[in-house]
């Protein structure tokens, strides 16, 4: 009897522990609204870039990627942060092509997204270390990318 009643007991804190272990879902992109603006960042080999994150609803902000040269701009590449199916998506649009993660943790200062299937960058991590200053590592299969951007304007 003394084995069983502890077996239920374990049981029980099992089904507590893993019902409050829910993860909350979300229908707006409220807690990503903190890219807004426009950002510099370098690269490893030094060119200086630029994001250009903008709210265009409650469900969806869109992000040009640009840097100068010769006095041209040169978009680098879009992407998007969306609300989908009570999680923060992000995509990457190359070409005609989409490429998708999905959020793992999320708080008022980070995003995670992952897709283990895209080689280049299986994680993508936004963190805000500052008002105007986060960090975005990108965790590929062979290497990780690193990025400090400031905000340049709002």
């Amino acid at each position: 009897m003394r084995i069983k009643s502890k077996l239920i007991l374990l049981a029980t804190i099992i089904f507590a522990v893993t019902g409050c272990a829910k993860e909350e879902k979300v229908s707006s992109i409220e807690s990503a609204k903190w890219l807004s603006g426009i950002w510099e960042g370098q690269t490893n080999n030094g060119l200086i870039f630029f994001e250009k994150w903008l709210v265009v609803n409650d469900t969806l902000m869109r992000n040009i990627n640009y840097h100068v040269a010769n006095n041209d701009t040169v978009i680098g590449g879009k992407s998007s942060i969306s609300a989908r199916s009570g999680k923060l998506v992000y995509t990457n649009f190359i070409g005609n092509k989409e490429e998708t993660w999905r959020t793992t943790k999320l708080t008022d200062i980070e995003m995670v997204f992952e897709n283990g299937g895209v080689r280049h960058a299986q994680k993508i991590s936004f963190f805000k270390s500052a008002p105007d200053r986060w960090e975005a590592a990108l965790f590929g299969s062979k290497d990780t990318t690193r990025y400090l951007l400031k905000r340049v304007a709002d």
